[in-house]
C-alpha cells in the first residue's frame, strides 16, 4: 500500500484523506470503549479496509457516499466531544 500512496493525486487524495479520518475516528471511538462492546465491531473495522483499498485500487468506481453507521458514529463523537468541552468550560468558570 505505501507505494500506492506515492501516486494519488487531487480529488482521490482528497477521499483518501477523508476515509483515513474515518478510521482513525472509528479506532478513537473503540478505544473510548464505544466500540468494542458491539457485536459488529469487527465487520465494521473490515468494511472501513475495504474502503480504503477499494478506493486505492479502483479510484474510478469508488462510491465515496459515507454508510449510515458512520453518519451515526460521527453524530455521536461529535456529541461526546460538545459534552465533554461544555463540561470543561462550566468547571473553569
Amino acid at each position: 500500500m505505501p507505494q500506492a500512496l506515492g501516486s494519488v493525486e487531487g480529488r482521490v487524495r482528497e477521499m483518501l484523506a477523508i476515509e483515513v479520518a474515518t478510521a482513525v475516528l472509528f479506532m478513537e471511538e473503540a478505544l473510548a470503549g464505544a466500540l468494542r462492546s458491539n457485536p459488529s465491531y469487527d465487520d465494521r473495522a473490515q468494511e472501513l479496509a475495504t474502503r480504503i483499498s477499494s478506493l486505492l485500487a479502483h479510484p474510478e468506481t469508488f462510491d465515496p457516499t459515507p454508510l449510515p453507521w458512520l453518519v451515526a458514529l460521527s453524530s455521536q463523537a461529535s456529541e461526546r466531544m460538545t459534552q465533554s468541552a461544555s463540561w470543561v468550560n462550566s468547571s473553569t468558570t
